[in-house]
């Protein structure tokens, strides 16, 4: 099992891969723009380390504040894996429905309900959000065919990244691994101790999330991943 410090750096390397790839694209979104910004945001464990461990201790403290300000408002609790998720398609099975509402807003790490306080350590649903015009315009993103494609990819690479590790609502993540010494436990061993009934655990690739139109150009950015 490889030990939490070196996922997290393997994550800030697919970070770079990524920022790299979105800037390549379109986008209307702005400082202050936070349509986006819910309270229905999932991430992995490594995620959730990644985004408490670049955090100075005033910043971590004021950051699970406003968190668990919030831990009884309602929110996705999310019942599949993203790499689940790809099997079910592939089976040709139905997807669980979860509840989630939009109007499930703001995301408790906003401050004043528009600017985000951990921004440059956000997690990857969060990057991934990414619109061709104003959210607000349309309620969702404006996202383009190809670039939805690779960041389905982004997170089955993060969701296999993380073996050992769990899924969950940004929320529930972010509590357990501030719980004594639950983070620290994962910097060192890279395994989430005593995960929550309600927490799903990762599971490794089994087929990517590509239609037969994206594989071409997508097939340089897989080899770039394999490299992390």
């Amino acid at each position: 099992m490889i030990d939490g410090t070196t996922k997290l750096k393997k994550l800030e390397g697919l970070y770079q891969i990524h920022k790299r790839c979105v800037t390549e694209t379109d986008s209307a979104c702005t400082l202050g723009c936070a349509t986006c910004c819910t309270r229905n945001v999932t991430l992995t464990s490594l995620e959730g380390a990644f985004l408490l461990s670049r955090l100075d201790e005033r910043e971590k403290k004021e950051a699970m504040d406003r968190i668990l300000a919030r831990r009884d408002s309602p929110r996705l609790i999310p019942l599949a894996t993203v790499n689940a998720m790809a099997r079910l398609c592939a089976e040709g099975r139905d997807l669980p429905e979860e509840a989630c509402d939009p109007a499930w807003a703001p995301c408790p790490l906003l401050d004043s309900d528009m600017d985000c306080t951990v921004y440059e350590h956000r997690p990857f649903a969060c990057r991934a959000m990414v619109s061709q015009s104003a959210c607000g315009t349309y309620g969702e993103a404006d996202m383009d065919d190809y670039l939805f494609t690779l960041n389905n990819v982004f997170m089955q690479v993060i969701e296999h990244m993380d073996q050992g590790g769990a899924f969950a609502n940004l929320i529930d993540m972010l509590i357990h691994l501030s719980d004594g010494d639950t983070l620290d436990h994962y910097l060192k061993q890279g395994v989430l101790s005593n995960p929550p009934p309600s927490f799903l655990i990762n599971q490794p690739i089994g087929i990517l999330m590509v239609p037969p139109e994206h594989r071409e150009r997508i097939r340089p950015l897989l080899e770039e991943l394999q490299e992390l």
